[in-house]
């Protein structure tokens, strides 16, 4: 991603070091690699042609931390069915052992989190 190699530049240039940013780049490639693990190992049935599985957040932005939880939704393009909801229950099920989205921030009110 260029903006992190022009901060890097930007902070090799002025002596500066922002270690835990730089970092960010190879903790997202870690954890993409981590959740395609966890999806494919599950046997998740994504044989919907109508429906993906999105991921955004830190993730998508590339500034993964140790810290960062996994942001995701299922988005359905077409009439919702039953399956749909199973399917997003077994996705939360395989995530899992990732770190839950907290209660406090914007984002944290998931009714499937009960």
């Amino acid at each position: 991603m260029q903006a992190f190699t022009d901060i890097y530049q930007f902070g090799v240039n002025h002596g500066m070091d922002w270690q835990q940013m730089n970092e960010c780049p190879r903790r997202t490639v870690d954890k993409h690699e981590q959740l395609i693990s966890s999806i494919t190992q599950s046997d998740l049935p994504f044989a919907s042609s109508d429906a993906d599985l999105v991921v955004f957040g830190s993730i998508a932005r590339q500034e993964c931390t140790d810290g960062s939880d996994v942001d995701w939704t299922l988005l359905v393009d077409g009439q919702f069915d039953p399956t749909h909801l199973i399917l997003t229950q077994q996705v939360r099920q395989s995530l899992e052992p990732d770190k839950k989205p907290g209660t406090s921030g914007l984002f944290g009110q998931n009714y499937l989190w009960s």
